[in-house]
């Protein structure tokens, strides 16, 4: 049976639920995780070389924050 997706409430950082033949599952991703996947992503295509201030350019991420995520 095909599951479907759906994302609620994008605007607090989103609720993305996913319905199943056996139920339902909740998963909330914070905003946190979805700049550091986009980090790790950028990463992955250019190499270990970029710095973090590109970084926060080409994905739009506030410096800072990043540089707490990346240094955690």
């Amino acid at each position: 049976m095909e599951s479907r997706v759906a994302r609620l409430f994008p605007e607090k950082g989103g609720v993305i639920y996913s319905t199943h033949h056996i139920g339902f599952r909740i998963t909330l991703i914070s905003q946190k995780a979805k700049y550091a996947l986009r980090a790790l992503v950028a990463l992955a295509k250019e190499g270990d070389s970029l710095m973090i201030g590109e970084i926060a350019v080409r994905k739009n991420i506030p410096r800072k924050f990043l540089e707490q995520i990346l240094l955690e």
